[in-house]
This record gives structure tokens, sequence and C-alpha cells, in this order.
């Protein structure tokens, strides 16, 4: 529900992103491809919100499996997972707005896999940093 309503100003602020990678104009959440030949519409289902919720879900799990009491410290590895987040997806639909001719492969099964795969390990990776002390110790 709450994605719903700040849906828009989310999918804008994935488009300023991109628009700075890519240096090309921005309209609301519509960047326009490098080579001018048309625009990129970022959807709800394109939104980094969606991958930064699994980031939430990836400290959550660290936090609770390990029994740990969160801290600011842990505040900060969590915000530093969700950007790793930002940064990939924004870093795809910005290759999708620098090369719009391989539109299918980066925003098809290949590059959402791929994605999805850097995602895991991003999360993942950030939390292990984080927790390696504690998990070593409990295993």
């Amino acid at each position: 529900m709450l994605f719903t309503m700040l849906s828009d100003l989310i999918l804008r602020g994935d488009a300023i992103l991109v628009s700075w990678v890519v240096g090309t104009e921005r309209v609301g959440n519509t960047i326009g491809f490098a080579d001018n030949s048309g625009y990129l519409y970022i959807l709800p289902a394109c939104s980094s919100l969606a991958n930064i919720s699994l980031a939430l879900l990836g400290w959550a799990l660290f936090t609770q499996t390990l029994a740990l009491r969160p801290s600011v410290k842990d505040v900060w590895w969590c915000l530093a997972a969700c950007s790793a987040v930002i940064v990939i997806n924004v870093t795809r639909m910005a290759l999708i707005a620098l090369h719009p001719e391989s539109f299918e492969l980066l925003h098809g099964i290949v590059g959402a896999n791929i994605a999805g795969f850097l995602i895991l390990a991003a999360i993942v990776g950030i939390n292990l940093i984080r927790f390696r002390g504690d998990f070593l110790a409990r295993f």
C-alpha cells in the first residue's frame, strides 16, 4: 500500500538517478535514450523499491538468525545493502537507456537473471561482512 501511495515519487527518483548517469532528459519517470531514438518508461516493476525490500528482509534474516539486537551500526550496514541494490538497478536501467538496441537482452530473462544474481550477492555479501564474527562464532 505504501508503494502504491509513493510510487510516483519513487519512480521519479529512479528516473532522476538514471538520467544523471546517462546524461539525457527526463520527464516524470521517463528517460530519453542516449541515441535519441525514443524513451524508456520506468514502471513500478522496474523500481528499485521492490529490491530494497529484499535488502531489508536479508538484513532481518541475518539479525534474527543470529538472535542479535539491532544496533545503530546495523542500520548503516542495512543502508549499505539498500544502496548497493539501488546502484545495481539504476545501472541496469542506464545500460538500457545507453543501448536501446540491446533492450531485449538487458530487460529480458538474461538481464533480469544477472541483475537478480548481483542483487542477491550484494545483499548476502554485505550482511556476511557485517555479521561474519557473530556468524562464525555461532556455527
